[in-house]
């Protein structure tokens, strides 16, 4: 299995590559950054992969689409809607989809006071937009929704795809029940949710986060789930030994949000590789803080690679700063190249 973090500008797009036990090559592709880059970085990327396997048609077992902002959804929202239009038209299609991962927004049981927070947010009430618009190409295009669960991909959610073992962890139903109880009560105040774990975003709190695993490698793909959450899912699903869980890479959650870690995420979670999808910029992710707890919780001889996703100076800096003498490397997409692999 590999996992190739495609350049999305802030953010994430995620292709995860993995062989079956007859041989066959599978791939799918877990969010697709903002929609005003689908066609400078999603779409030539997409068609620089298709052309590495065979040209013709990609074939992508699945798209799953972690929430609704549009750095996740954005670009496979034009992506299906590019789909339908050739469908329509009577084009041959240049990727083909087997089955869609999405909650879609009416999916996640929020509550009419939540709702009512949601939709106050223009940002958030355009994302809704882009959820329904996909919904509605992925049903013209008779694609597979959620397939093969059929409901809502929840944490506990476990399943199989032709030798890759695929474990949702979050959401939780119980963590969405939570969390808009909180909000109703508090009207966002961040200060009663969790000390140390800060996002408060519904759409990020409904992040779909997965574990993939094939041939012995495992992957921790975060979306913008909050830490704690991950933590539950993964304590639930039995995949924390002793309170702990080392993966061969792990997406940071949320760009390297500080808002979505503490100190206990990353002493239970460790790995190999380290993914920052982040431009250094928008929305100031990833923060240093982020990366100063990454660091501080691996003990000091401990080798691993942190792979950035875009050129950033400031960060790239503050890294090396931090890092020292330690054996760890800091990998960079390089300027021109689609993504960065493990």
């Amino acid at each position: 299995m590999r996992v190739e973090a495609l350049g999305a500008a802030h953010g994430d797009a995620l292709v995860v590559n993995w062989t079956g036990p007859t041989g066959v090559a599978h791939r799918g592709l877990i969010d697709g950054g903002p929609a005003r880059h689908y066609a400078g970085l999603l779409r030539p990327a997409l068609e620089s992969v298709a052309a590495e396997v065979g040209g013709g048609p990609l074939g992508l077992d699945f798209v799953c689409v972690s929430h609704i902002d549009d750095d996740h959804i954005g670009g496979i929202e034009r992506m299906f809607t590019e789909l339908r239009r050739s469908r329509r038209d009577g084009h041959a299609p240049s990727i083909t989809v087997d089955r869609l991962w999405f909650n879609a927004w009416e999916q996640l049981g929020m509550s009419p006071a939540a709702t009512t927070a949601v939709a106050a947010d223009p940002v958030v009430t355009a994302s809704v937009r882009q959820g329904a618009d996909l919904r509605d190409a992925a049903r013209f295009l008779h694609v597979d929704a959620n397939a093969p669960v059929g409901g809502p991909l929840l944490a506990g959610t476990v399943f199989e795809l032709d030798g890759l073992s695929v474990t949702v962890v979050a959401p939780g139903s119980s963590q969405l029940d939570k969390l808009m109880k909180v909000w109703e009560r508090t009207e966002g105040d961040a200060t009663v949710i969790t000390a140390g774990y800060r996002d408060r975003s519904i759409p990020n709190l409904s992040s779909i986060a997965l574990v993939v695993e094939s041939a012995g490698r495992r992957a921790l793909l975060t979306g913008d789930a909050r830490g704690d959450h991950l933590l539950v899912g993964l304590d639930d699903s039995g995949l924390l030994v002793d309170g702990r869980m080392h993966v061969d890479l792990l997406k940071l959650p949320h760009h390297g949000s500080i808002n979505n870690v503490d100190v206990s995420f990353f002493a239970a979670v460790s790995a190999d590789r380290y993914v920052v999808s982040a431009d250094g910029v928008t929305h100031g992710l990833p923060n240093t803080a982020c990366l100063d707890l990454l660091l501080a919780s691996r003990p000091a001889g401990d080798e691993f690679e942190i792979l950035l996703t875009n050129p950033m100076p400031a960060i790239e800096a503050h890294l090396a700063s931090a890092i020292g003498r330690r054996p760890i490397a800091v990998r960079v997409r390089a300027d021109g190249a689609r993504g960065i692999s493990d």
